[in-house]
């Protein structure tokens, strides 16, 4: 495996705005965390700036990855506007229909939002009431909501626990929400929701597609006691620690053996017909897109991870 970037505290200082954003661009998922903290120390000018080069349309899998930077470079700083810019890109990743980048932050806005300040909140809430918003990041960002009352009071919580509620018995509701929302009752178990998650865990049937069932329901309450979900997701900075970079490397190189081989197997059904024998290799019009090239549908995620998986022709 190739060395790791690294760069010293004396080096990153010399580096230009620019320098610097044109390594983590390059660096892509293997940015170290002393980068991070760089980026915070420089403050909401080259926060924008970040914003800015990774909203470039040039294709590439670093720009990509340096929106996911920007986003927990945000969560670092205990400030308002930090918490703002992170809101502000909230809405941007959901009217951008960014789901790859929001299953990366999944289960993290609590520890992003964590030092920010508790007015916050509403504005979360808000965007959490708002209908049109996908399940996915509605539940998200409930999650944020619930853990910002929780670490004020018990009566903050129970404030936002009621509010959850509210959610998940609406009839008129999203399906997909409501269940969600019933997994935070399920977390925190009190006594006046009780009836909610069992309409819920009936309504959801037995399938494979349930969130959870009647024997779950039944579990929590014997429990009795509050199991917060961010508890599981305190440090998104652990992304970007050796070893995780080091996994992510060898889970890459995993994929790409297995896509290689798969491509080398259609290739062989290709030039090989059952019925006539060897036949000569189809002739494209347009280049291939390799599996590891940024796929041309612009959803930042490689070829090999998008359309390629969905059997899509190549783009042109």
């Amino acid at each position: 495996m190739n060395d790791l970037p690294a760069y010293s505290q004396e080096e990153l200082a010399r580096f230009s705005n620019e320098e610097l954003i044109a390594r983590m661009i390059a660096d892509e998922d293997r940015v170290p965390l002393n980068v991070i903290d760089e980026c915070v120390r420089r403050g909401e000018q080259f926060h924008q700036l970040m914003l800015d080069a990774s909203r470039e349309k040039d294709g590439s899998q670093g720009c990509w990855w340096l929106k996911l930077h920007c986003l927990k470079v945000m969560g670092r700083i205990p400030t308002e506007a930090a918490g703002r810019m992170l809101v502000a890109q909230i809405h941007d990743m959901e009217e951008q229909h960014e789901d790859n980048l929001q299953e990366w932050l999944a289960g993290y806005w609590p520890a992003l939002f964590a030092n920010k300040p508790f007015s916050l909140a509403h504005e979360l809430r808000q965007f959490c009431d708002d209908r049109k918003v996908s399940w996915f990041m509605r539940s998200n960002v409930i999650d944020a909501v619930v853990a910002m009352h929780a670490a004020q009071n018990e009566a903050a919580l129970s404030e936002a626990l009621a509010w959850v509620a509210s959610i998940a018995q609406a009839d008129d509701e999203d399906f997909d929400t409501r269940c969600h929302a019933g997994c935070f009752l399920l977390d925190f178990p009190r006594a006046e929701y009780r009836s909610i998650l069992d309409e819920l865990a009936e309504l959801q049937g037995s399938g494979l597609g349930r969130v959870f069932d009647k024997k779950d329901v039944d579990a929590a309450f014997r429990q009795n006691a509050d199991s917060p979900p961010w508890d599981r997701f305190k440090n998104p900075w652990d992304f970007y620690s050796p070893e995780a970079i080091q996994a992510r490397q060898a889970r890459w190189a995993e994929e790409d053996a297995r896509w290689k081989q798969r491509e080398l197997e259609a290739l062989d059904d290709e030039l090989f017909d059952d019925d006539y024998g060897f036949v000569e290799p189809y002739v494209r019009e347009a280049p291939k897109i390799g599996r590891n090239e940024p796929c041309p549908c612009g959803s930042g995620k490689k070829y090999k991870k998008c359309c390629m998986l969905n059997g899509e022709a190549n783009i042109h």
